[in-house]
């Protein structure tokens, strides 16, 4: 288990520069569900399935807003071997 740090996070440049990550506010709209549902569509390896069950990583995903009789998945993913991951999205 991991042990928390009280230091300020950054980002890692390609180029190796670094820059504090920006605290960003949930009242601009382009923060909602979708931008999340999106950001893990594109990067399935920001998702800890590996912290879980390391058999349904890596992720690939399948699509987002999948229609089913109970209403939409948020994002859905499969694993090399078959295996299904479904997320909820939350802010």
């Amino acid at each position: 288990m991991s042990q928390r740090c009280d230091g300020k996070p950054l980002v890692v440049e390609k180029n190796s520069k670094t820059r504090p990550l920006e605290r960003l506010t949930f009242n601009e709209r382009e923060i909602d569900e979708g931008w999340l549902q999106n950001l893990m569509q594109e990067n399935p390896a920001i998702l800890p399935v590996n912290d879980f069950d390391p058999s349904f990583g890596p992720l690939l995903p399948i699509g987002r807003e999948i229609g089913t009789a109970v209403g939409p998945i948020d994002n859905l993913f499969v694993s090399p071997t078959g295996l299904l991951t479904i997320v909820e999205a939350k802010l």
